[in-house]
Order: structure tokens, then sequence, then C-alpha cells
């Protein structure tokens, strides 16, 4: 069952995205596709395919990624023409101002 506690925003930190990011992002990238599935049609491609698309994409862009307690609850990515490419927030944390901080990250 979901908790009813709103995530403190101040317990969110902000820190560029490393390769090593990779298997974490994959994870919640599926995990919040499949929570939002009836707004995000879910991916075509194999799940196994995520991650290493996910690898070069923080190879490639400019990748923000929001902790809490070392875990990712979101992320950003801004490819190399400037345009965003990626932004998702787990659940918990939609509604709490994240996405803007990773906007403005």
């Amino acid at each position: 069952m979901a908790s009813s506690v709103t995530p403190d925003p101040a317990a969110v930190a902000i820190r560029a995205g490393v390769a090593g990011d990779a298997a974490a992002l994959a994870e919640l990238f599926w995990r919040v596709r499949a929570e939002n599935a009836a707004s995000i049609p879910m991916v075509v491609h194999p799940r196994e395919t995520v991650q290493p698309f996910l690898a070069s994409v923080l190879e490639s862009s400019e990748v923000w990624v929001a902790t809490v307690d070392g875990d990712p609850v979101g992320f950003a990515a801004v490819g190399p023409d400037g345009d965003l490419d990626h932004l998702y927030v787990a659940r918990p944390h939609t509604g709490t101002g994240l996405g803007a901080r990773l906007l403005t990250a």
C-alpha cells in the first residue's frame, strides 16, 4: 500500500548523473512508465534494452539525478541539441516541485 505521507522536498539531493547510474535509472524509468501507463504509453522495446539506452543517454547528454538517501527518485536529461529529452519523477515525489528543481539544476 502506498504511503500517504508527502516526501520532504528538502530530503532530496540533486547531482550530476554518472555512468554508474545507468542500472538504477533504468529501473526508475521502467517504474515511472508503469505507474503512469494511462498517460505515458509503455515503451515497445524489451525491458533489457532500457539500461544500455540510458547508459548512452548518460554518455551523450547532460543528466541530473534526484536522490533520497542515495536512491534515485527522479532524473532529467538534456540532449546535445539543448532540448529536454527525459524527465522522470517517481510517483511519491510528483507534485512536490521536484521536476522543476531538476529542470533548473
